[in-house]
């Protein structure tokens, strides 16, 4: 294992080029933790409510009446809000927690929420270290002997429908094991707070697939974050662990990108559904080739597509598209389940692509 002494930090600015969604695990019910006022969502603050409430067991046992005839899909005399208003008396404006712009209309669809600190967004950075590992991954596949030799050896398995192709840990091969894992030198922080106004709530959605309202981070936000890097004193597996190591890994992303973008113009070709796509990602491409060494664009958190996964698109590497078909066919994973999965957007009136980020260095330590 490689001795460390020094150690190099960058500050980096993220800034989101289209939506995006980072999910927390949790989830906001239209039955008790907000209310639609036409492209609002207002969000309820509970405790007010239960202090409301409190003590009156009869507004208790009507509150859940009405919440159970909405869940139930039945008609309700009372809405949320008139209960508010009416039987609570207080206004709407006292139990208001915040308001989120709304795209398109909820229903009674529960609503995904980003990842948040005190109700306040960040970006973690194991989100951030993950999508750079990938493309360190989809690098090694493409350019190192021992990468190009593993790639060789998934395309011999999977011609041969060959199931041992599962059981192959390439990510290990790659890497190593957890003590040999050189990314472990590598340390991304979450990034800074996000202000909550910069959330909007929306629906996520995939080519004819039903689509997730969520929480997300408008275009152009920023947030600023830091990335640390032990440089070994020793001869590194990945060998780009040296001063330069940022501009390194940021080439790495930028090659990485830049296939997954081509990847999605070539799906899209010819499809006038999606012609606002077209113009977005020949829009990026056009930025991979002019950015700074010291800036990148990737893809980050949720509504990424298969092609994101380094292995995916490293195999999908023939004109055919028979080396992918072989390999989804041998790991047990239908054609159609990664060509209905493509094109994550934006839906309703205001279609556009989710996940897409830009990076930039703004300070070196």
């Amino acid at each position: 294992m490689p001795n460390t002494e020094k150690l190099r930090t960058w500050q980096v600015t993220l800034t989101t080029l289209s939506p995006l969604f980072i999910g927390s695990g949790k989830t906001l019910s239209p039955y008790s933790d907000f209310i639609q006022e036409r492209n609002t969502l207002i969000y309820l603050n509970q405790k007010k409510i239960e202090e409301a409430i409190s003590g009156k067991p009869e507004l208790i046992d009507e509150y859940v009446k009405e919440v159970r005839k909405k869940m139930n899909n039945t008609t309700s005399e009372v809405s949320l809000k008139d209960f508010i208003t009416t039987r609570l008396k207080l206004s709407l404006e006292s139990v208001t927690l915040r308001k989120v712009p709304l795209i398109g209309t909820i229903g009674r669809q529960q609503l995904r929420q980003f990842i948040a600190t005190a109700g306040r967004p960040f970006i973690p950075g194991s989100s951030l270290k993950g999508a750079f590992k990938t493309a360190v991954l989809f690098d090694w596949l493409n350019n190192a002997p021992d990468g190009k030799q593993a790639l060789q050896e998934i395309h011999i398995l999977a011609s041969k429908n060959e199931k041992r192709l599962i059981d192959i840990d390439i990510t290990q091969r790659c890497f190593g094991g957890i003590s040999e894992d050189e990314f472990r030198f590598l340390h991304v922080a979450d990034s800074e707070i996000v202000n909550f106004e910069k959330l909007e709530a929306t629906e996520i959605k995939r080519v004819a697939l039903s689509g997730k309202e969520s929480e997300c981070l408008i275009p152009n936000t920023t947030a600023k974050l830091m990335i640390t890097i032990q440089l070994p004193t020793q001869k590194a597996r990945l060998k780009f662990l040296h001063e330069q190591f940022l501009t390194q890994l940021f080439s790495k992303v930028k090659i990485f990108s830049e296939n997954i973008i081509l990847q999605e113009l070539d799906t899209m070709d010819g499809n006038q559904d999606f012609k606002s796509f077209f113009n977005f990602y020949e829009s990026i491409e056009s930025q991979l080739k002019n950015i700074r060494d010291n800036e990148a664009i990737l893809r980050l958190g949720g509504g990424k597509t298969y092609f994101d996964n380094s292995i995916g698109l490293a195999v999908d590497d023939d004109d055919s598209g028979e080396h992918l078909e072989n390999f989804l066919l041998t790991m047990s994973m239908p054609k159609f389940w990664w060509n209905l999965s493509k094109n994550p957007h934006r839906s309703h009136e205001k279609q556009s692509p989710v996940s897409t980020n830009g990076l930039g260095e703004t300070n070196h330590q």
